[in-house]
């Protein structure tokens, strides 16, 4: 089960943010005159046969990417929000992260890799490999995300629904990345506050149930503020586990944000991870907290399995715990205990 560990935790980030890609081009090698006249003509028919079928051109989807970029950077929230489309589940939460930043940052973005994968009368996916760096503002998490934009048309006009990550590695204030901490298991896992954050989890109140549960695996990064706990049964290893209860910790997670956006980014990271069938809801979001379920099947790697879990701020940090069962389906019964047992689960003093 270690794999599946490693996927969570690593889709599971902060910063990032559904910022744009710039336009890139490419120029092919002289040709004849006639030759480039010929070539011309068949592009403008391409274009127009494209145009009528209603699939857009690449340069109609780089000119929206181009746009939405010029916005955001000019901290033109109006213009920015015109460019992300209409119908998209995080429109609100976008809105509010942007305002936010241009608020407080200004950001240096440097877009490299940009292809236009796929596209059809109704969606488009572009990717693109992005590195934001901070000029101004509070501390922040420079870093490199690898992902792509999803493109959907709204009264004729293609907008970005939705943006899915790949990949991030986070960056010093040179560029340089920073390296991952390496995380321990077993009797290494650390029984009292041996590190940064162990003690702001040892704060929060919260109860499992009434079995033997152990800490199994801890794993932090102080340079990007981030911290995990799973916690398995008596006799089973997070190498090889029947149910897991993760706690994940971001420092200063409020200012990356919202518990709407963190749960559709996970939602969408999740289903381009996994190949199989996946059922995938959120519920009770507030401005606070929010919750999330999903159940995955039939899939060729992972195990069939079925979590709940909820996100909720601790001051200006942000905390997810989540119950994860290998197997089949919770019954209602089963599911509303967990739930209630995540809505209790509060950040002492």
């Amino acid at each position: 089960m270690k794999g599946k560990k490693k996927l969570f935790f690593r889709i599971i980030l902060l910063g990032f943010f559904l910022l744009c890609i710039g336009a890139c081009s490419s120029e092919s090698e002289k040709k004849s005159q006639v030759d480039d006249g010929k070539k011309e003509t068949k592009q403008v028919e391409d274009k127009k046969a494209k145009k009528e079928k209603g699939i857009p051109t690449d340069e109609e989807l780089i000119a929206v990417l181009d746009k939405n970029l010029e916005t955001m950077q000019a901290g033109d929230i109006e213009g920015y929000m015109k460019t992300i489309h209409d119908e998209s589940p995080s429109y609100e939460s976008t809105k509010q992260l942007m305002e936010q930043l241009a608020s407080q940052y200004t950001f240096d973005i440097e877009i490299s890799d940009v292809e236009v994968v796929e596209k059809s009368a109704d969606e488009a996916k572009v990717a693109f490999t992005q590195r934001t760096m901070k000029v101004k503002g509070p501390e922040y998490k420079n870093n490199e995300v690898k992902g792509y934009h999803i493109l959907k048309p709204y009264k004729g006009k293609w907008k970005i629904y939705e943006s899915v990550q790949s990949s991030v590695q986070y960056l010093d204030e040179n560029g340089n990345p920073v390296e991952d901490t390496s995380g321990v298991t077993g009797s290494d896992v650390p029984a009292s506050g041996d590190y940064v954050y162990f003690s702001e989890l040892e704060k929060l109140n919260f109860t499992i149930d009434d079995r033997n549960w152990n800490l199994d695996y801890y794993d932090e990064d102080t340079n990007n503020g981030m911290a995990i706990a799973e916690f398995v049964l008596e006799n089973e290893t997070v190498e090889n586990w029947s149910e897991l209860y993760t706690i994940h910790y971001y420092e200063g997670g409020k200012l990356y944000m919202t518990p709407e956006s963190f749960i559709s980014n996970m939602d969408a990271a999740i289903r381009e991870e996994v190949t199989g069938q996946i059922d995938f809801q959120s519920y009770d979001m507030t401005a606070e907290e929010g919750f999330y379920e999903f159940y995955i099947h039939d899939d060729p790697i992972e195990p069939n399995q079925h979590e709940v879990a909820r996100l909720f701020y601790a001051g200006d940090d942000m905390i997810l715990v989540r119950y994860t069962r290998i197997g089949e389906p919770m019954d209602d019964a089963t599911k509303m205990k967990w739930v209630t047992s995540l809505k209790q689960v509060t950040a002492g003093q």
